[in-house]
């Protein structure tokens, strides 16, 4: 899947994204992020079956990660 600034490639098996690039220019490290109020959404691209939700992290011991630094999310 490619985003605004990164890319990943993604398992629909496991749901999770094995790996991210992410592209940084010059013009990327001038500003930072706004993060307030943010909050996990699902890819709406991903079929429903094969995508993340909440409730898969919830009690299983593992968390929500980012696919890149929050503060370069400035694009």
């Amino acid at each position: 899947r490619h985003f605004n600034g990164y890319s990943i490639l993604y398992d629909a098996r496991t749901k999770v994204a094995m790996a991210a690039y992410e592209c940084l220019t010059r013009e990327s490290f001038k500003k930072q992020a706004e993060r307030k109020g943010l909050s996990f959404t699902q890819d709406r691209e991903i079929p429903v079956p094969n995508r993340s939700k909440n409730t898969d992290y919830l009690n299983s011991g593992y968390q929500r990660g980012h696919l890149r630094p929050a503060a370069d999310a400035t694009d």
